[in-house]
């Protein structure tokens, strides 16, 4: 596969810019129906997502799961089934460990970022003593959004093989950062009428 974008080089490393994978998330029991398509001000949640995180990253990738999306953006499934998010995101890991240090990822179902915190993801190099940086505002943890060192990817094969599925259990192995953002930004769509609400907001 040959890769065509922004690269720098470290002590005669190639490091390629940070990419993005959003968790596109499936089917929902609560809203009844895939999140990535729900609509949202004229536009699908996967759409709006694609679209405002375009002018930050070289590549948004999409984790489709077992489903598959009407879009030019390249989709890989999950490496494992029935093991929730943690599955989408070891997937992400092993697909980018080749060309990159890090990657940066974004739920769908969170379609509020401000661009400035789409340019931190894209722009931010965690230390090299910490595993991972996710989104926080006050007591608010979102462990979907946020970035993870490629290396891990070992450490969560082995957890998801030892029947682990909980996110924040995960993190809790991890050397862990915080980046702050608004309270607004972390709203996320899990109810039918979320939709209608935050449209009014």
């Amino acid at each position: 596969m040959s890769y065509d974008y922004r690269w720098t080089l470290i002590n005669n490393t190639v490091i390629h810019p940070t990419p993005l994978y959003i968790f596109c998330g499936g089917g929902s029991r609560r809203l009844g129906r895939d999140k990535a398509l729900i609509e949202l001000d004229g536009e699908t949640l996967l759409e709006r997502q694609v679209r405002r995180a375009f002018p930050f990253f070289d590549q948004i990738i999409l984790l489709s799961g077992s489903n598959h999306y009407d879009t030019p953006n390249r989709q890989i499934p999950d490496v494992l089934g029935n093991a929730g998010p943690l599955s989408g995101l070891l997937a992400a890991l092993k697909d980018a460990e080749l060309h990159h240090q890090q990657i940066a990822v974004i739920p769908v179902d969170v379609p509020f970022l401000a661009d400035s915190t789409m340019k931190i993801l894209s722009e931010y190099t965690l230390s090299e003593n910490t595993d991972a940086a996710t989104l926080c505002a006050g007591e608010v943890v979102q462990p979907l959004a946020g970035l993870y060192k490629c290396n891990i990817s070992a450490n969560l094969q082995q957890w998801i093989d030892g029947g682990q599925r909980m996110v924040m259990k995960f993190l809790e192995q991890l050397h862990l950062e915080h980046i702050r953002v608004m309270e607004n930004e972390l709203r996320n769509i899990n109810f039918p009428g979320d939709v209608e609400k935050f449209i009014r907001m």
